[in-house]
């Protein structure tokens, strides 16, 4: 008879990993019929870090599923994976579990990065995302139907700060998402018992933050056009 296997399932539609207890004697068209009630026909599933798909008239201790093993399920077979650097672009199709490592390794020998460069380099969406881990699966970035993603590649120094604030017409470079009233107290250099006022420049409505009020900033230079702090008056 044959024995339970637990298994990890990631790229499902809700987005989330699952774990399942499966029979290792259960095929992939069964896994995905019976214990995920998805249709062989619309998605293709994979071993870890696998670039074919798997047959679906096969068990699962055909294809050596091991204990605690991952499967990976996608709607696409491959993924065009376009990369561009220096005015130039490069396309490959990879498998969705492909790790963004694997991608980052063939881009930098096909751009003919400088060895001494290699290890600084990174991927990204666009110019306003953050840097892709290199553990992040190429399949969970398509969002299209197109089966496609479109990556960046850059040198690391080419990071820098990717928010912008407007502290009293003086725009200033910031690391974080977010920010504190207290923190732009001290970016805008006033005393603290002034406090901090936010401006919307659409509107010129103004309101009072608050001691240890946290603010979102958005990426790029759309919110420092938009949003200006500035200085309160003397709190009583």
């Amino acid at each position: 008879m044959s024995n339970n296997l637990k298994i990890f399932i990631h790229g499902l539609p809700e987005g989330e990993l699952k774990e399942i207890e499966v029979p290792g004697s259960a095929t992939i068209e069964r896994l995905l019929r019976e214990f995920l009630a998805l249709d062989s026909k619309d998605v293709v599933v994979f071993l870890e870090d696998s670039d074919e798909p798997l047959g679906v008239e096969e068990t699962l201790e055909y294809h050596k599923v091991k204990h605690h093993g991952h499967i990976h399920i996608h709607k696409c077979r491959k993924v065009n994976v376009i990369v561009a650097y220096d005015g130039k672009k490069i396309e490959r199709h990879f498998s969705p579990p492909s790790r963004i490592v694997k991608v980052l390794e063939w881009c930098v020998e096909e751009f003919r990065v400088p060895d001494h460069e290699k290890q600084e380099m990174l991927l990204r969406l666009s110019p306003e995302s953050d840097p892709l881990g290199k553990e992040t699966r190429i399949g969970s970035l398509v969002t299209s139907e197109k089966c496609e993603v479109i990556l960046q590649l850059f040198h690391e120094h080419e990071r820098g700060p990717k928010y912008l604030v407007d502290i009293e017409g003086n725009v200033i470079q910031w690391d974080h998402s977010t920010i504190t009233t207290e923190q732009i107290i001290k970016l805008g250099g006033w005393p603290v018992d002034k406090g901090a006022i936010e401006v919307n420049l659409k509107d010129n409505t103004e309101r009072n933050l608050s001691p240890g009020e946290v603010v979102e900033i958005k990426p790029g230079h759309a919110f420092s056009k938009r949003i200006l702090f500035k200085r309160g008056k003397n709190r009583v």
